[in-house]
């Protein structure tokens, strides 16, 4: 993954964070490495790549959130029409940006040495459409 060489955490982002309770990091990944991120999700969400674990959930034909399918293992359908891809972690390019070295350092100052994923997901607003949510 192409990170940023200014990927550090210093005690001024702690305290604009503790002050303001917002932090801007700046740029953490170069533009190859992002393409790369949109490149994959997109792959996924097409079928060209499968990971075991990997859900999805297709947004609803209707903006109607109590009407949207459930999730699925594996694309059903090949579409960028999904409206969740979750449990990311499995895949190592996602991974890997997870695991950016600022995202550690945020986890130890404010959790501690034993913090790990709970939800990785990507959220998708499919063009044309997209579910209302209460």
């Amino acid at each position: 993954m192409n990170f940023s060489p200014l990927a550090i955490y210093e005690d001024h982002h702690h305290e604009h964070f503790e002050a303001h309770g917002y932090v801007r990091l700046g740029q953490l990944m170069t533009t190859s490495g992002l393409s790369a991120l949109r490149d994959r999700i997109d792959a996924l969400m097409l079928g060209r790549i499968k990971i075991e674990g990997i859900t999805f959930q297709l947004d609803g034909e209707r903006a109607d959130y109590a009407n949207l399918p459930g999730h699925t293992i594996g694309p059903p359908k090949q579409t960028l029409a999904y409206r969740r891809v979750d449990e990311l972690h499995h895949d190592p390019l996602f991974l890997a940006y997870m695991q950016h070295p600022v995202s550690h350092q945020i986890a130890q100052r404010y959790i501690g040495e034993d913090a790990s994923v709970f939800r990785s997901m990507f959220m998708n607003k499919p063009a044309n459409k997209g579910t209302i949510l209460p």
